[in-house]
């Protein structure tokens, strides 16, 4: 069995801190503690199991993540996400439906940017 590697981002540890701080977590329905710990926490990752807590903790940061509902700090949330794989895996691309070959960056912009918090 090979152990699998997972990208350390302590490298880009002021990006991630620029990013976290330009939100205002509080306006958008998240403690901001909670959430920017909770993002900072992707930096150490080097195990499965570091990943798994890690990824619960990020989803139970920006809403409730068993039952799946997710608060407004989602949306924000995501962008970071986004900002944090660009610092990581800047190479990643993929053919779109249209036949295009695009960043894995671009196309989850686009999608965060798409994002609307839920209203009735």
């Amino acid at each position: 069995m090979s152990a699998h590697t997972y990208p350390v981002l302590e490298h880009v540890g002021d990006e991630i801190e620029q990013a976290l701080r330009a939100v205002d977590w509080a306006d958008h329905g998240a403690d901001p503690l909670v959430v920017m710990a909770a993002i900072r926490r992707l930096r150490r990752v080097r195990t499965a199991q570091e990943g798994e807590r890690t990824y619960n903790d990020v989803l139970d940061a920006i809403g409730h993540n068993h039952s799946g509902w997710l608060n407004d700090a989602a949306g924000p949330a995501a962008a970071v996400l986004v900002d944090c794989l660009a610092w990581v895996r800047p190479e990643q691309r993929f053919i779109d439906a249209d036949g295009r070959t695009r960043t894995v960056e671009a196309a989850l912009r686009d999608a965060v940017a798409g994002l609307e918090p839920y209203s009735t």
